[in-house]
């Protein structure tokens, strides 16, 4: 009787949790989700360097080049720029311009 004590309490478990048998994913998933929440709430609270350093954690870099462009955060928005690739050419774009107006034409050569 212990032994099917033991499998109805795995049956338990594994309906409660479903995501736990699975492994990394869902809590990959479940932490990116976190990372967003809080970001959105550091955006909402006014720390948006804090935010756009969240949204870039969680992968969300267009959000993050959106709030680095707007503060003028050019150190992080080079952190951005240089995991991108040539085929997000609309944030490279976004970057190159933010360094050209604050005249970091270094930056905005390696954007292009």
């Amino acid at each position: 009787k212990a032994g099917s004590a033991k499998k109805d309490g795995a049956a338990e478990n594994e309906g409660e949790e479903p995501g736990k048998e699975k492994g990394a994913p869902p809590d990959d998933s479940i932490a990116q989700g976190l990372i967003l929440k809080q970001a959105a709430s550091s955006e909402e609270d006014g720390d948006l360097r804090a935010a756009g350093e969240m949204y870039f954690t969680a992968g969300q870099h267009r959000k993050a080049v959106e709030i680095f462009t707007k503060i003028g955060a050019l150190e992080s928005l080079i952190e951005v720029v240089r995991l991108l690739t040539n085929k997000d050419t609309q944030l490279l774009s976004m970057a190159a311009k933010a360094f050209r107006q604050h005249q970091h034409y270094a930056f905005a050569k390696e954007a292009i």
